[in-house]
């Protein structure tokens, strides 16, 4: 993987936790969110010091050849820990236990990164390898302890973190449940990294050269896992938004039969419209704030006499009475444009209103369902085309008489 490689792997991380640092800040006092913010903060530090050009700068600065490879083992290590205690409180529990299992684990990862530590420095790797270090050194006393030790560490974490989001996953709602998939894609990755770094080095200790592996096939693998990791830590945050955008744009297609219906003659009164790439919720909004203006200016030229009629003519056709009533005031406000059109006001005293009870007196969840349901009805109830033809045909009488 190239220098660029590394350093579009570290976005990923860094962006879930601009996505996230907001939150931490809110509640600085929430460990979880502590933990996904070191988490992140630590995986897009290991891609960077992992990059062949920086590799090669920490090494100039501290003038110890590969010390690098020490600094992003040790990196890798933390990593580890962090996602161990991350589970450890995402599992919960009581809150000592939950302390004391963390404690547990940090300092078992700190041992390991103390071991590293030492056996680097009684090991020899005089020659810089940004790229195969772990290859080239396969053999060397204490630099090999070294290299297995941190892929062991690293894969044992991997191995964990996958095991207890499949256990989880199953009493998770639906987008919490999709970022523990992507954790399990993402501990599953890192997993292929290591095996790929034990079989290269393993291949070395044999006489064999598999140092592809390492130096071409368990970088992308770990990219890889950086990316989707980063994506199952947003998807929970991100994923209801997502939905609701999604509910709203949907709503908002529903009501366009309706919209048509009774914007049909407001030419001359034109409204500023949402752009394209507003948000559905504000599209959805201006929508209905137009549909509810024009059914109160088309109530002074509806009859309620055709809403009744309507109403019984779809009751008697098989429809239930949620049917009707929508197709009702399908047919009613249908007739009301014919009426407007034909400035033909109603002569009548009787309430003005399109909609009977109308969402006018409902709670507004049960306002909108109404209009989705005219909506619906305008297309497909026979009554509303019955209505339209009906009304036309005494808006031509009219003008004859």
């Amino acid at each position: 993987m190239n220098t660029t490689g590394y350093f579009a792997a570290a976005i990923a991380p860094t962006l879930a936790l601009a996505i996230k640092l907001p939150a931490l800040i809110r509640n600085w006092h929430s460990v979880l969110l502590r933990c996904v913010c070191t988490l992140m903060a630590l995986a897009a530090a290991v891609f960077i010091c992992a990059a062949p050009p920086i590799i090669t700068g920490i090494n100039n600065a501290t003038g110890v050849p590969n010390s690098s490879a020490l600094l992003v083992y040790c990196l890798m290590t933390a990593f580890s820990a962090s996602c161990m205690v991350l589970l450890v409180h995402w599992r919960g529990g009581p809150p000592a236990q939950v302390r004391r299992h963390s404690r547990h684990w940090i300092v078992a990862y700190t041992a390991v990164v103390l071991a590293l530590c030492v056996l680097f420095l009684l090991g020899d790797a005089p020659v810089g390898r940004p790229r195969d270090f772990d290859t080239y050194y396969a053999g060397e006393p204490y630099i090999r302890e070294l290299i297995v030790l941190y892929l062991l560490a690293h894969a044992a974490a991997a191995v964990t973190m996958a095991v207890l989001c499949c256990r989880w996953m199953r009493h998770l709602p639906t987008w919490h449940r999709a970022g523990l998939l992507c954790q399990v894609g993402t501990a599953t990755g890192l997993l292929g990294y290591d095996v790929a770094k034990l079989l290269a080095v393993g291949a070395r200790w044999t006489g064999h050269d598999r140092d592809y592996l390492s130096t071409y096939l368990a970088p992308p693998l770990a990219s890889m896992s950086s990316v989707i990791s980063s994506i199952g830590y947003i998807l929970p945050i991100a994923g209801p938004h997502l939905s609701s955008a999604r509910c709203h744009l949907r709503q908002y297609r529903s009501l366009a039969p309706l919209w048509r219906e009774v914007s049909a003659n407001a030419q001359g009164k034109r409204r500023t419209r949402p752009p394209r790439w507003a948000l559905p919720s504000i599209r959805l909004t201006e929508r209905e704030t137009v549909i509810a203006d024009r059914l109160l200016e088309l109530s002074l030229f509806g009859d309620p006499a055709v809403r009744t009629a309507a109403m019984h003519k779809a009751l008697a056709g098989g429809s239930t009475p949620q049917e009707a009533e929508a197709a009702a005031a399908a047919a009613a406000i249908a007739a009301a444009v014919v009426a407007e059109q034909a400035h033909q006001p109603r002569q009548h005293d009787a309430p003005r209103t399109l909609l009977g009870t109308g969402p006018v007196h409902r709670p507004l969840a049960a306002a909108h369902l109404d209009l989705v349901r005219i909506s619906e009805a305008l297309v497909t109830a026979p009554v509303v085309d019955e209505a339209r033809r009906r009304a036309r045909a005494e808006a031509g009488q009219q003008k004859v008489t």
